[in-house]
């Protein structure tokens, strides 16, 4: 008799173009679909895209949409981000037999997860022991380990799933020469709040520089808040030249031509290591900070790519400052150089091949059941929460509950009877209002 093969599903539910962990997702999802097909059925879900679809259509990925029969993955197991649990269970809780695997890929994921509970004050404690006890998660590098390990008082497992190429093929392009006349610096990523203090930081250790030449600075991405950048701060030095996203070749193209150092995180840092541009990873922040460190990539360690200022010495990575990097490249002639080190560097850490294979380690080590989750007090608090939201405003998606408790939060910490009493009065008549 031949042996069922194991279903994995790879769960997001978003509207926000292709980026960040949903391309790590969806390069794990081709890989093994492709390569271990006798093994493992392979499974998407979200919202449809056309650009996964052009990028992946042609893979043995399985794409459901978002809102697909669950009941077909008993005894599956699913690999989510860490901050999407509520999301996924508003689906599985009736799965009971379904695995799940939960992504730490970022230290702020939990503040995220919090803004999905309306308490003012989450106690996160016994979720966090569920986790420990299950295996039931695994993380992107040892800079979001040490935030796990943060939060509470026994220690997580160093089970990594980082980041990784979208090829090793070794058919790599020629960068254009250094530019004698400009600094040709990039940003590579989303300009949301939890990445957009490190794009500050750059500009204010750009600005800060003393030296004659004016800058290019290129952001290569968009985001809600791109409205920080204050461009008059900055002119005349610096001048901002915005392109929103770009992709796959175009944008590598752009990069070899136009760029001479990007600073870049996460797989942005992978992509632009692998076109042999010099690539340096900023320190990361959810509030405005000031410090002038950057790290080469081949100066990293543990998988990490980006962490916390507070961070940065337990890390143990190698610290550059923007007067040595702009040295390094303009003065000293190393764009070449670095640029081949950082790609060999990426090459040997983040092959795609070697994330699979941490990948399937951490779903098969996982123990973690839809059933233990509806156990945790506050998952099924959550969950019940959505189900009584849904009765009284007849709406069925869990992205409107999640803003709706978002606002719930922000009543709870409003200080003073007049003001709560007023934010209160609104959401009751946003509730009632809204009801199909």
């Amino acid at each position: 008799m031949e042996k069922q093969k194991q279903k994995i599903v790879f769960f997001v539910q978003t509207h926000k173009p292709i980026g960040g962990s949903q391309v790590l997702f969806l390069d794990l999802a081709s890989y093994i679909s492709n390569n271990f097909s006798d093994k493992y059925d392979v499974y998407y879900i979200n919202y449809s895209n056309p650009i996964v679809n052009e990028l992946y259509g042609s893979s043995n990925i399985n794409f459901c949409d978002i809102n697909c029969d669950y009941s077909q993955f008993e005894n599956a197991v699913f690999f989510t981000p860490l901050n999407y649990v509520f999301y996924i269970m508003s689906h599985l809780r009736k799965v009971k037999s379904a695995k799940i695997c939960l992504y730490f890929y970022h230290p702020q994921i939990f503040d995220w997860l919090g803004m999905q509970i309306p308490s003012a004050k989450p106690n996160f404690e016994p979720f966090l022991q569920l986790l420990q006890r299950t295996h039931g998660c695994c993380f992107m590098d040892s800079s979001n380990l040490i935030s796990a390990n943060r939060l509470c008082e026994t220690k997580f497992e160093p089970d990594y799933v980082p980041v990784t190429l979208h090829s090793t093929n070794g058919v790599f392009k020629k960068c254009s020469a250094t530019c004698k006349d400009r600094i040709r610096i990039g940003w590579l990523g989303r300009l949301d709040y939890d990445k957009m203090y490190s794009v500050l930081n750059l500009a204010d250790n750009l600005i800060a520089l003393e030296q004659p030449k004016p800058i290019d600075f290129y952001v290569i991405g968009d985001g809600n808040a791109k409205s920080l950048i204050k461009l008059s701060k900055y002119c005349p030095q610096i001048r901002f030249i915005f392109t929103s996203y770009m992709y796959g070749e175009e944008r590598d193209a752009f990069l070899r031509k136009n760029i001479d150092i990007v600073v870049a995180m996460g797989i942005s840092a992978i992509d632009v290591a692998l076109q042999g541009i010099p690539t340096l990873v900023p320190l990361v922040s959810g509030t405005q900070f000031r410090d002038d460190k950057f790290y080469y990539l081949f100066d990293t360690t543990g998988f990490s790519l980006g962490w916390n200022p507070q961070d940065a010495e337990s890390i143990g990575c190698k610290a550059t400052n923007f007067e040595k990097v702009i040295k390094d490249i303009y003065e000293d002639g190393k764009k070449q150089a670095y640029g081949d080190a950082c790609r060999e560097f990426a090459v040997k850490e983040f092959s795609l091949a070697r994330g699979v294979a941490l990948f399937l380690s951490a779903i098969e080590k996982t123990t973690l059941t839809v059933e233990d989750c509806m156990k945790c007090g506050m998952i099924s608090r959550n969950i019940n929460g959505f189900r009584l939201y849904c009765a009284i405003r007849h709406r069925h998606n869990y992205e409107d509950f999640h803003e709706f408790s978002a606002r719930i939060k922000r009543i709870n910490k409003t200080r003073g009877i007049t003001k709560k009493l007023k934010r209160i009065k609104a959401e009751l008549k946003r509730t009632f209002s809204k009801r199909k």
